[in-house]
């Protein structure tokens, strides 16, 4: 009775999940994610939470501005989030490394390499990157708010060492 109250799809997927295990292979599904963005990746696969959560590993393909990401998640995996590129010629996803790395703007990169020794001040930063001051400022901001930069105190910053 209970299993008739369980949408069909998660039913499919649990009787996959005990397939893999008792003959020791392992499925790969593949399924489509909702147009509709969220914050954990995982809250994207299309349907009920229950089918991302019934499968051992998740891995989720997002086409965002700054590039293509495949996160991926799972029990026996740590939690990853790797830039990727598909070649259309040779037909193969190819990783290019960390998302975050990967996809920083060159202006944030260019912050980022002032900031990799120490705390710095705005003026310093201002001075090795040649930007405006007040866009800086600005992207300072967002970049304390990504978690890439800590505002040590008043004009001072330094690069978080595990951005997240």
């Amino acid at each position: 009775m209970r299993a008739a109250l369980l949408p069909t799809p998660l039913l499919i997927l649990a009787g996959c999940a005990t397939t893999t295990a008792s003959v020791g292979i392992a499925i790969l599904v593949i399924h489509h994610t909702r147009k509709l963005t969220a914050d954990d990746p995982i809250d994207t696969v299309s349907g009920t939470l229950g089918l991302a959560g019934c499968a051992d590993t998740a891995m989720v393909l997002l086409r965002l501005s700054q590039g293509t990401t495949l996160y991926c998640r799972g029990r026996d995996i740590e939690e990853a989030e790797h830039a990727i590129r598909f070649d259309a010629e040779a037909c193969r996803w190819s990783i290019l490394g960390n998302a975050v790395d990967v996809h920083r703007s060159e202006e944030r990169r260019r912050v980022m390499a002032v900031l990799a020794e120490e705390e710095v001040t705005i003026d310093d930063i201002v001075a090795a990157t040649g930007m405006k001051r007040s866009n800086l400022e600005k992207l300072l901001h967002f970049m304390v708010k990504d978690g890439q930069v800590v505002r040590v105190r008043r004009g001072v910053y330094r690069a978080v060492t595990n951005p997240r």
